[in-house]
């Protein structure tokens, strides 16, 4: 199929879908009608793109089932007490974050959680760490996943504290980076490597690849499953249905 008849498709379709309750109307504009005979003509040229556009439409719709299902499944997991958590630690309105300490959006989107916490007060924002950048460092048996994850299952109330210097490092992390981290919180006994945070992490790439998810930052409000960073006036609306 020729790519730039699909692309084209896909923005008529779109177009159309939107115009569909007006093609009932009295009156279209001239550019709504425009929109309709360049669709017709489309397909009335290349009727082969129509068993394309089904079967695009039955893949996009399966996906969506999957990833649903996969969401109800996992919804038990995602709340569970192992993953790292900010604010409010009883709140009924969860937001899930899939979170890697190396990447830039994941560091643009903190200033935005931290509003959301202090906005909303009743809150609590799960990590889910995902080392998608960074697997190993150079001159650590750890990463900064794995060493966050490790702060949180020894000492708790340092996480928080932990958690903002990771985020504020620009760049890659560094076996430097992470042991001024460490000095500066009391935290470098967590340096140590653990199994079971290795499992943790495998266990998080399992439900982040069964969500569909590609990429950091995901985050997950209620029913909703947002790839990538969103801003505050974006964020808000999740919140609202986060309970």
């Amino acid at each position: 199929m020729n790519r730039f008849l699909l692309n084209r498709l896909g923005t008529l379709v779109l177009a159309t879908v939107l115009l569909a309750p007006l093609a009932w109307a009295d009156s279209l504009t001239k550019a709504q009608e425009e929109q309709l005979k360049t669709l017709d003509t489309l397909l009335r040229e290349n009727p082969e793109i129509i068993d394309s556009l089904v079967t695009s439409v039955q893949r996009h719709l399966e996906q969506q089932k999957n990833s649903a299902s996969a969401l109800e499944d996992q919804r038990e997991w995602m709340n569970d007490a192992r993953h790292p958590a900010l604010g409010n630690l009883e709140g009924e309105r969860v937001l899930v974050v899939f979170n890697d300490y190396n990447c830039p959006f994941c560091k643009r989107l903190e200033p935005v959680l931290e509003q959301a916490m202090q906005e909303y007060p009743d809150l609590k924002v799960i990590n889910v760490f995902l080392p998608l950048r960074q697997q190993s460092v150079e001159g650590l048996d750890t990463n900064s996943a794995q060493f966050a994850m490790q702060v949180w299952q020894d000492a708790p109330g340092k996480f928080p504290e932990v958690h903002r210097r990771l985020m504020d490092k620009s760049g890659m992390h560094t076996a430097r980076s992470l042991r001024d981290v460490a000095k500066a919180t009391d935290t470098e006994a967590q340096l140590e490597r653990s199994a079971g945070q290795g499992a943790q992490v495998q266990e998080n790439y399992g439900v982040f690849t069964g969500l569909g998810l590609r990429g950091t930052p995901s985050l997950v409000a209620g029913d909703e499953v947002v790839p990538g960073f969103v801003p505050y006036e974006r964020l808000k609306p999740l919140l609202e249905q986060a309970r």
